[in-house]
């Protein structure tokens, strides 16, 4: 029995669309698609590399913006998840940062279904070197799966030249090396098969609908802003199919009921106890992280080319910042697709990519019309459903752009497959074709990636065997300078140590103990002294209240050592605040690393921080 082709359920099209590439049949076809599969995917991984080639020969040792800011917070994060496979710990929560409370990894961007698989390399290399090999994947993987994928729609040619489009788009060059949970998009495009298989499939229940379920699963734990805009995108289109092929759905429901449910049901299985921990009353987040307004695209952003491009010219944009506008499309992708569109305008499966596209877009302008007086009523989808559907509240508009994109491939593969065939009958169309979409995808050609820069220097005291000497294993350590945001080094000198201790600071989100977000740690006073970028300090004196109240926090979290790490901007004063503060002089000192043991004293309540000592 063969399976029912795509086309049975997207009738209408010119460009005939197929399962499994051609149907293949026997095993020297599945032979040679597999074959093909992986030539694919090692020239998409010399592309990447090619992409990557200034980080080939520091790998260890260089990292985007240094591994401050996002790139330190995923690092940090691909360490935990090495340590809490190794020593059995729960990878959604961890105290190792922002001690004692702790983060919870299902609000943070922890990609744990990355780290679990890249702990050799992790424990091997170390944090730096898995990032950067995440970065050099991301774009290779997303346009395999892309390439696999287009194939069961069109030859492999189309499929492999549009998966480029998904894979190094601007939305992945702008986000590449600093939000690792939107590169890392190998994932979509197995669902939309995945979801195919379900729909035409000969065997919709097994295994397909388990399958289903935990590549949603494991999309969640990498990035679940994701899997939610592919949500919200998949379910009107599949509405929009099943009213127009009724008689279609009808004569499959019988199967897609209960394939349905079981897919439903494993990714439940496997999601619930990560849904129930982001939502307890220990993590949960009452408002939204970021003000969804302050990250819409502008108009002009979709034609006005951005700095990752080869072709940028040097643009500069105004907006959003470098690291969220990846919206641009530019002139001759938008004429390419819309010329394929009317083209291929009875293809239904262009159709519904083109209204995709255009759905993304306006999710990402959020354009409002002024109805009366200051009313203006939202035209965007996204704004509709952020406003009913909590879930989706920290959903940021400018994203769906790597949705636009998916469904931009797909058009594009049509498109290109449509030229080729018209090779055999009309030269001069097909020539034409193929050399409007190739300028198209030139346009887009990639320029430099984000800029490396050294690791965070680790002194001798974390690496030698002298930590482990003076400092018991799982201890609670204020390290400064405090990891914020600004300044991450102490996460890096703490996975160094390959989860040591535990520490105070950490750039990571939290809900502050009443729900609201923050990316700071709690001690604010112990902040304000030693943050990293605390410029500040030694500009203006310590108040005797600030001190009292750092001491306070100092002795509500349970720490049993300050440690003074180097520091190139503020060492001598920071460690001058900590004599003064704790009130003698370090017990430890070498190498630039002072240390101080603590006595714990242990208070139930702090004002203006909560309550922070362990029950």
């Amino acid at each position: 029995m063969t399976e029912p082709r795509v086309a049975e359920f997207a009738e209408g099209v010119e460009v005939e669309t197929r399962v499994g590439a051609r149907l293949v049949t026997g095993v020297g076809a599945r032979l040679r698609s597999w074959r093909v599969g992986w030539a694919l995917l090692v020239g998409y991984l010399l592309l990447s590399m090619l992409l990557w080639h200034s980080m080939l020969g520091g790998i260890g040792s260089r990292a985007p913006e240094g591994g401050q800011g996002d790139p330190g917070l995923f690092m940090w994060w691909l360490g935990w998840a090495a340590h809490a496979v190794t020593h059995g710990l729960d990878p959604l929560r961890t105290t190792y940062l922002q001690a004692p409370n702790g983060v919870s990894a299902v609000w943070n961007t922890s990609v744990l279904a990355l780290g679990v698989p890249m702990t050799p390399v992790t424990l091997l290399f170390g944090t730096a070197a898995s990032f950067n090999v995440l970065l050099i994947l991301s774009p290779a993987l997303s346009c395999w799966s892309a390439a696999k994928w287009l194939r069961r729609h069109v030859g492999t040619l189309p499929a492999a030249c549009a998966a480029l489009l998904y894979g190094f788009s601007p939305f992945m060059l702008t986000h590449l090396g600093s939000h690792l949970h939107l590169t890392f998009l190998a994932l979509p495009p197995l669902i939309l098969l995945l979801v195919e298989d379900l729909l035409v499939g000969a065997r919709p229940l097994w295994p397909t609908a388990p399958l289903l379920g935990v590549t949603v699963a494991v999309q969640y734990f990498i990035g679940s802003e994701v899997l939610l805009m592919l949500a919200l995108t998949l379910m009107p289109v599949a509405a929009l199919l099943a009213a127009r092929r009724a008689q279609f759905v009808r004569a499959r429901a019988a199967q897609l009921l209960p394939a349905g449910l079981m897919s439903l049901g494993v990714a439940a299985v496997l999601l619930a106890y990560g849904l129930h921990d982001q939502f307890s009353s220990d993590y949960r987040m009452d408002t939204p992280i970021f003000q969804a307004s302050a990250y819409v695209s502008a108009l002009g952003n979709l034609v006005r080319p951005i700095p990752r491009l080869f072709f940028s010219g040097g643009a500069r944009r105004g907006g959003l910042s470098p690291a969220e506008n990846g919206s641009y499309i530019g002139w001759p992708l938008i004429l390419t697709l819309l010329i394929i569109m009317v083209m291929l305008r009875k293809n239904l499966m262009v159709v519904v990519a083109g209204l995709v596209a255009v759905v993304a877009v306006i999710c990402e302008l959020d354009p409002r019309v002024a109805v009366s007086g200051s009313d203006r009523i939202a035209l965007s989808p996204l704004t509709w459903v952020q406003h009913f559907v909590p879930l989706t509240a920290n959903i940021l508009p400018a994203r769906f752009a790597s949705v636009f994109f998916l469904a931009a491939a797909l058009i594009l593969a049509y498109g290109l497959a449509t030229a080729i065939s018209l090779l055999t009958t009309n030269r001069w169309q097909g020539w034409a074709g193929i050399t409007m979409i190739a300028v198209a995808l030139a346009s887009l050609l990639p320029g430099p990636p984000a800029r490396l820069r050294p690791v965070p220097a680790v002194p001798a005291f974390f690496t030698d065997g002298t930590m482990q000497r003076v400092i018991p294993a799982g201890s609670t350590v204020m390290v400064a300078p405090m990891a914020t945001i600004a300044n991450s080094d102490a996460e890096y000198w703490q996975s160094s140590t390959g989860m040591w201790f535990r520490q105070l600071g950490g750039y990571m989100l939290n809900n502050r103990g009443d729900g609201h977000p923050s990316l700071a740690p709690r001690q604010d006073a112990l902040v304000n002294l030693f943050a990293g970028d605390a410029t500040h300090i030694g500009t203006e004196p310590v108040s005797g209240s600030l001190l009292i109240r750092a001491r306070r926090e100092l002795d509500d979290s349970g720490a049993t050592f300050f440690l003074m790490g180097p520091s190139s901007k503020t060492a001598v004063v920071q460690r001058q605040i900590a004599v003064q503060l704790l009130g003698r002089s370090p017990d430890f000192a070498d190498a630039g690393v002072s240390v101080w043991r603590l006595p714990r004293h242990c208070t139930s309540v702090t004002a203006g921080v909560g309550r922070l000592c362990p029950p």
